[in-house]
């Protein structure tokens, strides 16, 4: 009963590990309502966390200790785990693992990175977003030829 409890502290702790460096990532536009905010960042960071624990066992284990090292590795760069970081040096931060020589640094965040943006730019809320600022946009031009 529990390694039951610790597994599913450790899925929430990894989870929202996740949401942080998910919402890190995400652009500020679309400007979009803050309920509807919340609800794409979380059925993004969702998405996002179910692809790792799609992963196989033996590659979600890595990723997931990975994932822990990342987290406590920004101690010696930013003074801090990355959980507790403001927005711009979780940003500074993530730019040295995508920079990294060491590839599994990069491919770290190149897996999640691909798929926020892939479940962002495809959700709903924000290709509705798109649209109407498009839209906008068109209405702008418009007016300002006449």
């Amino acid at each position: 009963m529990e390694l039951d409890s610790k597994n599913s502290k450790c899925k929430c702790t990894s989870h929202r590990l996740v949401e942080k460096i998910v919402c890190a990532m995400l652009p500020e536009k679309p400007v979009i309502y803050s309920d509807s905010k919340k609800i794409v960042h979380e059925e993004v960071t969702d998405f996002v966390y179910g692809q790792i624990e799609a992963l196989p066992v033996y590659l979600r284990i890595i990723y997931k200790i990975i994932l822990y090292t990342f987290n406590l590795f920004s101690i010696f760069i930013c003074g801090n785990i990355f959980s507790n970081l403001s927005k711009p040096k979780q940003l500074k931060y993530l730019r040295i693992w995508s920079n990294s020589p060491i590839c599994q640094m990069r491919d770290f965040v190149k897996l999640i990175k691909s798929c926020t943006f892939l479940q962002y730019f495809d959700h709903s809320i924000i290709l509705e977003a798109m649209k109407n600022q498009a839209e906008n946009n068109e209405k702008q031009l418009q007016t300002g030829k006449n």
